[in-house]
């Protein structure tokens, strides 16, 4: 039981790194990309910006050339305008530069010799034309009406003689930021002030929004062709917090989102870093903290294991070198008993024999009969005690047949009643046992049951005592505490008296041979039940006074391990 506590406990441990690795990484996962893309909004903001004030001052410059003026007062060759604009171009770098007079007709481009020229086309329903005429500089982005191509374009009212006469317009191309965006595993976008993502590194969700446009603001982007007939369709969004942050789903898969507006509000820069991406690299730390961690548990329940089987190398040591103590007790007692035997029970068998036959041959004399008797009551003494030891020795186990323990006890019960000297009727008996069949040899354990019975009547304080008797299963954990051998399940017999007692001074000497209080008593009777227990791998415990049982004065307690395979101790 301790070692599958163990093992929950290390996996409740496992789990626990586990889970708080992955929210650990997590959190710096999500600090990291934050800041990573505050960082790359803040780059992409200045390339945005760089490129819009480097042609900002352009429409203006242009506005104010005397031969672009000139052109107004039908005083400039169209051509030679023409070769001028070009040279500001190329000069520049933006993608076109051209004239409209009042009513939105190009009268000069920088392109006027290409096939797409703009010479001839009219953009009056453009908004920076609008804008211009109106005196204040115009700026959108769009894609070309006629070209096709989207670029950004800026726009600066031409005056004569403080009067409007046309408008001066610049277009350059933002496709440089965006192939700058694609190099990155982020999703980089812009959006325009109408909320329609213009630039982006995902091309399918360029001309899309991510929300519905009102209808005021789509009537005006057909009225100004600023997408070319798109129909700027909504992306499926939706946004939410995690763990502190901001974040957006889009087609269903989730992005760490990150925003930055630009040009006074109008246009919004946004940075989406894939959600995936952080949950792999922390998913990656945690098997990393599993493995680590199951690697030490490992290490934990191979360190545990090799204890607990030096522990058990130890336990079966102790139990050897007591066995082995045991034995050669036993090989003592048993030269004792056949030295006995041999050169005193002759000699006993003379002195009573002759002892007797002086009892009878002698006159009438009752000092010298009483003197007879005692020597004869010794001898016989004497020889039961020779008995005893060679009972003691002898011990030794038939074919474990198994057999019905309540059965047993019940005859043995009865029997040491009818045994006891002088007879008892005050003996209130109280007998509980588990169902059991026990692979041992009857006629022992029923030798050893006698044996403590009757230590426990021939123990009590009045004619009057109670013995309760109990036998009962015990848990695995509680069975391999008390054997050498692995056992998967126990059974013990435990047995109460309210006698007098062990008293302390002599507690640690009764179960030893030859040890007795009493005036007739070999010693012998708890050895050989103890003897019994051993036989068959089992305990063999007592205690005086019962811990927890007051109305208890002794506790006798035979425990016997289990197995299938029952070896008994030859």
């Amino acid at each position: 039981m301790k070692r599958l506590a163990l093992i929950i406990f290390c996996l409740i441990t496992i789990f626990t790194v586990v889970l708080v690795t992955y929210f650990i990484s997590m959190n710096q996962q999500i600090n990291t990309a934050w800041h990573n893309s505050k960082i790359q909004l803040e780059t992409s903001q200045s390339l945005f910006l760089d490129k819009i004030n480097k042609y900002k001052h352009l429409p203006f410059t242009v506005s104010k050339n005397r031969t672009i003026l000139r052109l107004f007062e039908n005083r400039a060759d169209y051509i030679k305008t023409g070769i001028l604009i070009k040279a500001i171009q190329v000069r520049s770098g933006a993608a076109v530069v051209y004239i409209m007079d009042k009513q939105g007709n190009t009268i000069a481009s920088s392109n006027y010799d290409e096939p797409d020229s703009f010479v001839g086309k009219n953009y009056e329903f453009r908004p920076y034309f609008q804008r211009a005429m109106d005196g204040r500089e115009g700026s959108m982005y769009a894609i070309g009406a006629t070209s096709g191509i989207p670029g950004y374009y800026l726009s600066h009212p031409i005056m004569l003689n403080s009067e409007i006469v046309g408008v001066a317009v610049v277009k350059f191309e933002l496709s440089e930021l965006q192939n700058t965006w694609k190099a990155t595993n982020n999703i980089v976008m812009a959006k325009d002030p109408n909320g329609v993502i213009v630039l982006s590194s995902r091309e399918d969700w360029i001309n899309k929004t991510l929300a519905p446009l009102p209808k005021r603001l789509l009537k005006a982007a057909r009225k100004g062709r600023l997408y070319k007939g798109a129909p700027l369709a909504p992306l499926a969004v939706s946004t939410g917090k995690s763990l502190g942050t901001q974040w957006i789903e889009i087609d269903q898969t989730r992005y760490l989102l990150n925003e930055q507006r630009v040009l006074g509000k109008q246009w919004e820069l946004l940075v989406l870093v894939p959600w995936s991406d952080m949950v792999d690299n922390s998913m990656r730390k945690s098997l990393i903290a599993f493995l680590a961690s199951l690697a030490a548990a490992a290490g934990i329940l191979l360190i545990q294991a090799h204890f607990l089987k030096k522990r058990m190398e130890r336990r079966i040591e102790r139990a050897r070198r007591t066995r082995r103590i045991d034995s050669e007790r036993e090989e003592s007692l048993r030269q004792l008993a056949d030295s006995i035997a041999h050169q005193i029970r002759n000699p006993l068998i003379g002195i009573g024999g002759n002892a007797n036959l002086l009892k009878r041959k002698i006159p009438e004399d009752e000092n010298m009969i009483e003197h007879l008797g005692t020597i004869m009551n010794c001898c016989h003494d004497l020889e039961q005690l020779v008995v005893s030891v060679r009972d003691y020795i002898d011990i030794m186990p038939t074919e474990a047949i198994p057999f019905d323990l309540e059965t047993l006890v019940e005859k043995a019960h009865f029997k040491v009643m009818a045994d006891v000297n002088p007879p008892l009727e005050a003996v209130h008996w109280r007998i509980s046992i588990a169902p059991v069949s026990l692979p041992m040899d009857e006629i022992l354990i029923g030798k050893a049951l006698h044996e403590i019975l009757t230590n426990a009547l021939e123990a009590r304080n009045s004619d009057t005592i109670s013995i309760e008797i109990i036998g009962e299963w015990k848990t695995t954990k509680e069975c391999a505490s008390k054997f050498d051998l692995p056992s998967e399940k126990c059974y013990v017999l435990t047995i109460y008296d309210s006698g007098s007692g062990i008293d302390a001074d002599i507690f640690n000497h009764v179960m030893e041979p030859f040890f007795s209080t009493k005036p007739h008593g070999s010693g012998l009777g708890l050895a050989k039940a103890k003897r019994v227990v051993q036989l068959f791998n089992g305990e063999f415990a007592i205690a005086s006074p019962v811990p927890g049982h007051t109305e208890w004065s002794t506790m006798v307690q035979l425990t016997m391990p289990f197995l299938v395979d029952l070896k008994i101790e030859q």
